[in-house]
Protein backbone atom coordinates (compact mmCIF):
# COMPACT_ATOMS: atom_id res chain seq x y z
CA UNK A 1 0.00 0.00 0.00
CA UNK A 2 1.22 3.29 -0.94
CA UNK A 3 1.23 6.26 2.00
CA UNK A 4 -0.02 9.13 1.10
CA UNK A 5 0.58 12.77 3.08
CA UNK A 6 -0.95 15.74 2.29
CA UNK A 7 -0.26 19.16 4.00
CA UNK A 8 -2.76 21.90 3.53
CA UNK A 9 -3.48 25.11 4.79
CA UNK A 10 -5.92 28.35 4.11
CA UNK A 11 -5.23 31.77 5.21
CA UNK A 12 -7.38 34.66 5.17
CA UNK A 13 -6.03 38.50 5.66
CA UNK A 14 -9.10 39.50 8.41
CA UNK A 15 -11.59 37.25 8.89
CA UNK A 16 -13.60 37.52 6.46
CA UNK A 17 -10.79 38.83 4.39
CA UNK A 18 -8.92 38.14 0.99
CA UNK A 19 -7.82 34.45 1.14
CA UNK A 20 -5.27 31.72 -0.11
CA UNK A 21 -4.87 27.94 -0.31
CA UNK A 22 -1.95 25.92 -0.65
CA UNK A 23 -0.98 22.26 -0.31
CA UNK A 24 1.70 20.19 -0.44
CA UNK A 25 1.81 16.23 -1.64
CA UNK A 26 4.43 13.54 -0.99
CA UNK A 27 3.95 9.93 -1.69
CA UNK A 28 5.76 7.92 -0.03
CA UNK A 29 8.00 10.48 1.35
CA UNK A 30 8.76 11.72 -1.75
CA UNK A 31 7.36 15.51 -2.42
CA UNK A 32 5.46 15.38 -5.83
CA UNK A 33 3.80 18.28 -5.74
CA UNK A 34 3.01 21.71 -4.65
CA UNK A 35 -0.28 24.17 -5.16
CA UNK A 36 -1.64 27.09 -4.18
CA UNK A 37 -4.86 29.60 -5.27
CA UNK A 38 -6.50 32.67 -4.77
CA UNK A 39 -9.58 32.37 -2.75
CA UNK A 40 -10.91 35.44 -3.22
CA UNK A 41 -12.79 36.65 0.17
CA UNK A 42 -13.60 34.38 2.56
CA UNK A 43 -13.10 33.79 6.32
CA UNK A 44 -10.84 31.81 7.80
CA UNK A 45 -12.30 28.57 8.05
CA UNK A 46 -13.63 28.52 4.60
CA UNK A 47 -10.40 29.03 3.05
CA UNK A 48 -9.04 26.09 5.42
CA UNK A 49 -11.66 23.85 3.84
CA UNK A 50 -11.30 25.31 0.33
CA UNK A 51 -7.64 24.40 0.35
CA UNK A 52 -8.42 21.09 1.87
CA UNK A 53 -10.82 20.54 -1.22
CA UNK A 54 -8.48 21.96 -3.73
CA UNK A 55 -5.40 19.91 -2.08
CA UNK A 56 -7.79 16.66 -2.56
CA UNK A 57 -8.25 17.20 -6.02
CA UNK A 58 -4.33 17.20 -6.73
CA UNK A 59 -3.93 14.32 -4.54
CA UNK A 60 -6.84 12.57 -6.68
CA UNK A 61 -4.84 12.85 -9.65
CA UNK A 62 -1.47 12.37 -8.34
CA UNK A 63 -2.82 9.32 -6.84
CA UNK A 64 -4.23 8.06 -10.89
CA UNK A 65 -1.09 9.31 -12.21
CA UNK A 66 1.48 7.39 -9.56
CA UNK A 67 -0.18 4.73 -7.83
CA UNK A 68 -3.41 4.03 -10.75
CA UNK A 69 -4.98 0.52 -9.38
CA UNK A 70 -2.54 0.19 -6.01
CA UNK A 71 -3.92 0.87 -2.36
CA UNK A 72 -3.38 4.20 -1.22
CA UNK A 73 -3.64 5.26 2.23
CA UNK A 74 -3.95 9.07 2.54
CA UNK A 75 -2.90 11.25 5.80
CA UNK A 76 -4.18 14.51 5.55
CA UNK A 77 -1.97 17.25 8.22
CA UNK A 78 -3.25 20.89 8.69
CA UNK A 79 -3.37 23.19 11.60
CA UNK A 80 -6.35 23.91 11.71
CA UNK A 81 -8.19 22.21 14.65
CA UNK A 82 -11.65 23.12 13.89
CA UNK A 83 -11.43 21.18 10.51
CA UNK A 84 -9.42 18.06 11.55
CA UNK A 85 -11.55 17.76 14.60
CA UNK A 86 -14.49 17.94 11.87
CA UNK A 87 -13.21 15.36 9.89
CA UNK A 88 -12.44 13.19 12.98
CA UNK A 89 -15.92 13.30 13.99
CA UNK A 90 -14.99 15.32 17.20
CA UNK A 91 -16.77 18.62 16.56
CA UNK A 92 -19.89 18.52 14.42
CA UNK A 93 -20.17 20.82 11.61
CA UNK A 94 -22.76 23.60 12.36
CA UNK A 95 -21.88 26.56 10.45
CA UNK A 96 -24.39 26.49 7.17
CA UNK A 97 -21.89 28.03 5.21
CA UNK A 98 -19.06 25.25 5.98
CA UNK A 99 -21.46 22.39 5.99
CA UNK A 100 -21.69 22.03 1.70
CA UNK A 101 -17.48 22.29 1.96
CA UNK A 102 -17.32 19.33 4.78
CA UNK A 103 -19.43 17.19 2.73
CA UNK A 104 -17.19 17.95 -0.74
CA UNK A 105 -14.47 16.65 1.36
CA UNK A 106 -15.91 13.80 3.19
CA UNK A 107 -17.32 12.73 -0.60
CA UNK A 108 -13.58 13.20 -1.92
CA UNK A 109 -12.35 11.03 0.31
CA UNK A 110 -13.74 8.03 -0.88
CA UNK A 111 -11.09 8.15 -3.65
CA UNK A 112 -8.63 7.08 -1.11
CA UNK A 113 -8.66 3.43 0.15
CA UNK A 114 -7.78 4.21 4.19
CA UNK A 115 -7.24 7.77 5.24
CA UNK A 116 -7.03 9.43 8.10
CA UNK A 117 -6.41 13.44 9.47
CA UNK A 118 -3.73 14.53 12.08
CA UNK A 119 -3.28 18.56 13.02
CA UNK A 120 0.33 19.32 13.41
CA UNK A 121 1.51 22.67 14.42
CA UNK A 122 2.06 25.09 12.32
CA UNK A 123 5.71 24.89 12.19
CA UNK A 124 5.03 21.72 10.70
CA UNK A 125 2.79 23.17 7.81
CA UNK A 126 5.28 25.52 6.30
CA UNK A 127 5.06 24.66 3.08
CA UNK A 128 1.61 24.69 2.64
CA UNK A 129 1.02 28.15 5.01
CA UNK A 130 3.73 29.76 3.14
CA UNK A 131 2.20 28.67 -0.03
CA UNK A 132 -1.25 29.62 1.00
CA UNK A 133 0.04 33.39 2.01
CA UNK A 134 1.80 33.55 -1.46
CA UNK A 135 -1.21 32.82 -3.15
CA UNK A 136 -2.88 36.06 -1.38
CA UNK A 137 0.12 38.30 -2.18
CA UNK A 138 0.76 37.56 -5.71
CA UNK A 139 -3.04 38.49 -6.27
CA UNK A 140 -3.04 41.70 -4.40
CA UNK A 141 0.12 42.61 -6.02
CA UNK A 142 -0.75 41.95 -9.77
Amino acid sequence: MHSMELFFDGASKGNPGLSGAGWAIYLDGKLLRTGKTFLGRKTNNQAEYLALSKALEDAIAVKDEHAKDAAVRLIIKGDSELIIRQLNGTYQVRNPRLKPLFKKVMEMLQAFDDWECLWVPREKNYLADSLANEAISEATTK
